[in-house]
């Protein structure tokens, strides 16, 4: 395992087992899409906002997510190009998970992908205004209301 990773680089793995005594971790990496992570971005929010799911892999808007149990949610544009236009939406993207964070929301995919949809005239600078922050906010209160309801 060591001549395909080192410490330091990022991994999705299952984790296979966990010795306490031994301090060790088996990884298995059963899927393509697990495996070492090259170029992307990382964004760290609260790990009890991020449920575990049916599956953790996503695609949106040409942006590859994966959302970790562990509190840790990695994007990178599926063509591995960084254009304007793909930094702009990693941006806005970004901006959404960290505004879910510090309303303590949960952070799941439909929702944050919801969210982008929603704050479609706005450039991902302008999301993290205060009175852009409160709407999204009210935003998923509404949302989450009214499925509530339904």
């Amino acid at each position: 395992m060591r001549e395909y990773i080192r410490e330091g680089d990022i991994v999705v793995a299952e984790i296979k087992s966990v010795s306490y005594s031994e301090k060790t971790i088996g990884l298995h990496i059963r899927h393509e899409k697990f495996g070492k992570l090259d170029t992307g971005a990382l964004i760290e929010v609260n790990n009890c906002l991020i449920k575990r799911m049916k599956t953790h892999f996503y695609e949106k808007h040409e942006i590859e997510f994966i959302f970790g149990v562990n509190g840790v949610i990695w994007m990178a544009p599926k063509s591995r190009t960084y254009d304007p236009e793909t930094l702009e939406t990693m941006a806005k993207f970004r901006n959404i998970f960290i505004i879910l964070n510090e309303a303590f929301i949960a952070i799941h995919p439909e929702l944050v992908f919801e969210i982008f949809t929603m704050s479609a005239t706005h450039k991902a600078k302008d999301l993290i205004l205060p009175q852009n922050k409160a709407q999204i906010v009210e935003f998923v209160k509404n949302s989450i209301n009214s499925k509530l309801n339904s």
